[in-house]
């Protein structure tokens, strides 16, 4: 392993919701890409896990280190360096594409409002910007 590759390390983590305790001490040590499969039935904790290693949410024990820098130390700079996919919808029926993606600017590091039109010229939908997403 190159001391200087990206790499994605927990130790120690525990996730815990209400009064269940969902994983506990759990350890993982990624590299620069290596794939990594999460299996497990629904509740298994899969989702949480991901949401934690993110920095979407904060364990209730243990660390995340990304290039050996615990992830809460500069979370503005870890956010740069990561993208996260849910499994649920993220697109609001009742906005127009452009309002979905100024809402979403609007949850993380705030770019110009120029730059929400950039995105959806990038993939190709500056042409229905304005056409509501529920017709």
């Amino acid at each position: 392993m190159q001391r200087d590759s990206n790499h994605l390390e927990a130790s120690g983590l525990t996730c815990v919701r209400g009064e269940k305790t969902i994983f506990s001490l759990l350890d993982l040590r990624a590299q620069a890409a290596e794939v990594v499969q999460l299996k497990g039935g629904n509740g298994s904790g899969k989702t949480s896990l991901l949401r934690l290693l993110c920095g979407i949410a904060r364990p209730s024990a243990g660390t995340i280190r990304w290039n050996g820098t615990d992830i809460h130390h500069d979370p503005e700079d870890f956010r740069r360096s990561v993208g996260y996919v849910g499994h649920e919808r993220a697109v609001c029926a009742d906005l127009t594409p452009l309002e979905n993606v100024q809402f979403a600017n609007a949850l993380g590091n705030p770019r110009p409002a120029a730059a929400c039109r950039d995105a959806l010229a990038r993939v190709q939908l500056a042409h229905v910007a304005e056409i509501p997403t529920r017709l």
